[in-house]
């Protein structure tokens, strides 16, 4: 069986924000570092936006790239 490599999921692709159906919205962002952030948004409901360092896609589990760093 030929190793194929999985399409990545929509969280995975850079710049693509989801909701949920409560309204969060939930996307991932690259750093000045290079290293890839969870960022979610819940400013809607008095909360504000979150940001975590991700090494792991929490949708599909696949290992996030690292994007080279800038400066």
């Amino acid at each position: 069986m030929k190793n194929q490599e999985k399409r990545p999921c929509p969280l995975c692709e850079r710049h693509q924000r989801m909701e949920t159906t409560s309204g969060m919205l939930f996307w991932v962002e690259w750093g000045e570092d290079g290293n890839p952030r969870l960022c979610t948004d819940t400013l809607h409901d008095g909360g504000g936006l979150n940001v975590l360092c991700i090494d792991f896609c929490p949708l599909c589990g696949r290992e996030m790239e690292k994007q080279e760093a800038l400066g």
